[in-house]
């Protein structure tokens, strides 16, 4: 990830070196069912709030344990 005069920009790169440019993405397990929703409902002009609304969301459903304030 990165910033620049043309805004932020944000990468993947995979195992084979191979990279492409994301407004959003999801890493690590349960990934699919995290991107997949991030396919969604991620908009390129989400405020801040909206944002993290989102990546409330996604976590909720993607975490093993329920979340609360320890973790």
């Amino acid at each position: 990830a990165g910033y620049d005069e043309n805004g932020p920009h944000l990468f993947f790169a995979d195992p084979s070196g191979t990279f492409m440019r994301y407004g959003a993405k999801a890493i690590g397990s349960a990934s699919e069912v995290a991107q997949g929703q991030l396919r969604e409902d991620y908009k390129k002009d989400l405020s801040t709030e909206e944002a993290l609304s989102l990546a409330a969301k996604i976590l909720k459903q993607v975490m093993e344990d329920k979340i609360d304030a320890s973790n």
